[in-house]
């Protein structure tokens, strides 16, 4: 079965059911959500070698063009970001006792230590021409969690539409 759903004015999916968490809406994020950002999914897609990459999407209509509100617009993002990240590993190392059944089967059995991330950010309608310096705002802003997990570099990316439609998120 595959999943389509409407998010920030973008269709996203189609997906496999079984590579798709809607994070935002499961139970585990309804316990512990006081004070607690989440992004929108989270969607297990395997590479070449059959290693899986774990892609955590938020999406957005808009950015605010003054600095000081985009640095909080990044910091945002960057709580999202990461609360899922923490999800995921706490889930696994059966932390929150919804996991063992919320969590899709990809989700559940995927090698945790060869996967990659993808913590990637859709901006609905942005120009490409502003994608780069939004781009570098908010890997400075993931830079810690990049270092400390050991993630690679190119683990964060802010996208528009248009990519979105070119890596397969919104149809």
């Amino acid at each position: 079965m595959t999943i389509e759903f409407t998010e920030s004015e973008m269709r996203f999916g189609p997906f496999q059911e079984e590579n798709f968490f809607r994070i935002e809406q499961s139970e585990l994020y309804r316990r512990i959500q006081a004070g607690l950002k989440i992004p929108e999914f989270v969607l297990l897609r395997s590479q070449p070698g059959g290693i899986a990459h774990v892609w955590i999407v938020e999406a957005k209509n808009s950015v605010p063009k003054e600095r000081e509100r985009l640095n909080q617009y990044m910091v945002e993002i960057r709580e999202k970001l990461t609360n899922a990240i923490q999800i995921i590993f706490a889930g696994r190392l059966l932390r929150h006792p919804e996991a063992e059944y919320e969590f899709p089967r990809a989700l559940q059995e995927f090698d945790l230590q060869a996967a990659g991330f993808k913590c990637v950010l859709v901006i609905n309608g942005a120009p490409k021409k502003y994608l780069a310096p939004l781009q570098s705002a908010l890997a400075k802003e993931m830079a810690s969690i990049v270092k400390t997990l050991g993630l690679d570099p190119d683990s964060v990316a802010v996208i528009n539409d248009e990519q979105a439609r070119n890596y397969r998120l919104i149809v």
